[in-house]
């Protein structure tokens, strides 16, 4: 555990202890009261009251000081954190903005071009869940360099999906993947993370060192990694539509060339991904992999 973490977490305990933390505040106060009586009963010297006043003043003004230091520092960095929180909800928000805006287009267009047309079927012309899994992966590769200032051809992304009705594994929409492992080698080898999720050994990986991936064999650098010494990050999730994945299965992957987009011990970057992040996008990918799944099988 890093000195931050510590310092977090007893700023935090002072923070939720009320008692404790007004007990600090009047301590100097409490000790200057009890200590005051001998300095004033001291002889009238300069040398004795300069004593008295390093021996009993000094400390109770570095408690102080200390003190009204740290929790400055920490009231600071909790507005940092609100703040930063609050940019990322702005980020996402005009990410998902910007992805019903284009499908609102896409209707508009439809509906202006096929007003008087009863006989054509709405469903199959206006739902088009491919394309809009790609808008989803553009929206979630806008938001990661957005949050943390990498660029986008730094930054690859893919679903991946089978179904009861077709037992092959196939791209959905992919970013930035087009030179690295091949589909069959990223489902069939042990040792990439995409297998460890389709085998139901994990439900989600992520490294933000990827190089701890290849040690704990979770990972298999492809040719781009290896161009990037290996340095970047990686996440696999599972998304498929049900956990007993009876009908869809999917799996999510976003991985990151030359760059990581964090360091592993940042918990506040990693929450960012795997709270607010990874979850907002995942009901938007597993709605329109339902939409996939009727249009191909049922409608």
């Amino acid at each position: 555990m890093n000195n931050n973490s510590i310092l977090r977490r007893f700023y935090n305990f002072i923070l939720n202890h009320w008692i404790l933390s007004s007990i600090i505040i009047f301590l100097p106060s409490i000790l200057l009261y009890l200590t005051s009586s001998g300095f004033y009963n001291a002889k009238n010297s300069s040398d004795t009251i300069l004593v008295n006043t390093l021996s009993n003043y000094f400390p109770l003004f570095a408690i102080s000081f200390l003190f009204t230091l740290f929790k400055l520092f920490g009231d600071k960095y909790n507005n940092m954190v609100k703040e930063n929180g609050l940019l990322v909800l702005t980020i996402m928000l005009q990410s998902i903005n910007l992805g019903k805006r284009r499908k609102l287009n896409r209707f508009y267009k439809f509906i202006k071009e096929h007003h008087d047309n009863k006989g054509i079927n709405p469903f199959d012309e206006i739902t088009q869940p491919s394309k809009q899994i790609k808008v989803i992966l553009d929206n979630i590769q806008g938001t990661l360099c957005r949050l943390f200032g990498l660029n986008p051809n730094e930054i690859g992304l893919s679903v991946i999906y089978n179904t009861d009705k077709n037992n092959e594994w196939e791209w959905v929409a992919n970013i930035n993947v087009e030179n690295d492992l091949q589909l069959a080698e990223l489902v069939n080898d042990n040792n990439t993370t995409a297998h460890q999720i389709i085998t139901g050994k994990e439900k989600l990986i992520f490294y933000p060192d990827k190089r701890k991936g290849i040690k704990e064999n979770k990972f298999k650098p492809g040719p781009i990694d290896k161009q990037k010494k290996n340095i970047g990050s990686i996440l696999c999730k599972d998304i498929s539509l049900d956990q007993n994945c009876n009908y869809l299965k999917a799996v999510l992957s976003i991985t990151t060339y030359g760059q990581q987009l964090c360091d592993e011990y940042d918990v506040e970057s990693i929450n960012k991904i795997l709270e607010m992040l990874i979850p907002t996008f995942e009901y938007r990918l597993k709605l329109e992999l339902a939409l996939l799944y009727i249009k191909q099988n049922i409608a």
